[in-house]
C-alpha cells in the first residue's frame, strides 16, 4: 500500500482537492488496478493518515483563515508572475433602473399585455420608463431638466410607488449635488460622440469566463494563483489587440449609426 499512500501525499501537496476526496479516489484507483485485492482489509483508514496528508498540504498551502482578521497573504502572492505589484480592485453597482421598476411592482405598467391601464396611460408609462433609461444617451447638462420634465408630464397617476421610483432616480442618478452615482459615471453621451464603448457587455462576458476558471469553493491560494495567471494572459491579449482587430457584429455598427444620427438631429434643432 506504499504506492497509493505516496500518491495521496503527492496530490495533497500539489492539489487543492479535498483530502477526503483524494483518499477515496486513490482507494478506487487501487481497487480497479488490483481487482483481487480487498483494500478494505489492508488499506490504512483515512483517520490514520489524514494528519500526514494535511502536513504535506501545509508545506505549500497556508492554513485557511478562520476569519477575515486571520487573513494574511504571503508576500509572493502580492506580486505578479514578473514580480511586480499586483492590486485587486472590486467595485460594483447593484442598482439598475429596470430592477427598481420590478422591485416596486411597476413593470406591469409597461407590459405588452397592459390589461390594467388604458392605451394612453400605457404610452405615458412607456415614455416615463424609457425616458429614465435614455438619460444615459443625452448631454449631461440636460439630464436634470429632462428628468424633471419627464416626471411632470409622464409619471403614472394613481400609483403611489411611482413617486418612489422618481425619488430613486433623483437621489441615485440625477441630482447634481447629492446623487449617489454622478452623471460622469453612467452617462455615455461622450462615448457616442467619440465612438467608444457604451455598455459593460464585454465586462459581463469576462465575468462569465472567469467564473468558469474557478471551482465552486477554491482554495485561496488557487484563487490568487489563477488571478495572477490571468493577469499575465491579459497582457498577451492587450498586445495581440494591437495587430489583430476583432470584428464587431453588424448590429452594433447599426446601433452606433442610429445614435450618431439622432445626436446630429438633436444638434441641428438647437
Amino acid at each position: 500500500m506504499e504506492e497509493p499512500v505516496s500518491r495521496m501525499k503527492q496530490r495533497a501537496r500539489d492539489e487543492t482537492t479535498s483530502v477526503t476526496k483524494i483518499y477515496s479516489q486513490e482507494v478506487v484507483k487501487t481497487r480497479l488496478e488490483n481487482p483481487g485485492i480487498s483494500t478494505g482489509l489492508i488499506f490504512p483508514s483515512l483517520s490514520s493518515i489524514d494528519a500526514s496528508l494535511y502536513r504535506m498540504r501545509s508545506k505549500r498551502y497556508p492554513t485557511l483563515p478562520k476569519c477575515l482578521t486571520d487573513l494574511s497573504l504571503p508576500e509572493e502572492w502580492k506580486l505578479t508572475k514578473k514580480g511586480q505589484p499586483f492590486f485587486l480592485v472590486d467595485e460594483a453597482c447593484n442598482h439598475s433602473i429596470w430592477r427598481k421598476i420590478q422591485e416596486l411592482g411597476l413593470s406591469r405598467l409597461v407590459s405588452s399585455s397592459r390589461r390594467e391601464i388604458n392605451d394612453d396611460d400605457h404610452k405615458k408609462a412607456d415614455r416615463w420608463v424609457l425616458g429614465a433609461i435614455d438619460l444615459a444617451l443625452i448631454p449631461p447638462s440636460l439630464v436634470e431638466t429632462t428628468w424633471v420634465s419627464l416626471m411632470n408630464d409622464y409619471t403614472p397617476k394613481n400609483y403611489q410607488v411611482a413617486s418612489q421610483f422618481n425619488d430613486f432616480m433623483v437621489s441615485t442618478y440625477v441630482e447634481n449635488d447629492s446623487t449617489r452615482f454622478g452623471v460622469d459615471i453612467w452617462n455615455v453621451y461622450e462615448a457616442i460622440v467619440n465612438r467608444r464603448l457604451r455598455t459593460n457587455n464585454h465586462v459581463e462576458g469576462y465575468n462569465r469566463q472567469m467564473k468558469a476558471e474557478f471551482p465552486i469553493h477554491p482554495h485561496i491560494d488557487q484563487f490568487i494563483e489563477t488571478l495572477r495567471m490571468e493577469h499575465e494572459y491579459q497582457h498577451h491579449i492587450a498586445e495581440a489587440s494591437q495587430v489583430q482587430l476583432r470584428r464587431r457584429k453588424k448590429i452594433y455598427d447599426q446601433i452606433d449609426i442610429k445614435l450618431v444620427t439622432w445626436r446630429e438631429e438633436h444638434m441641428n434643432k438647437k
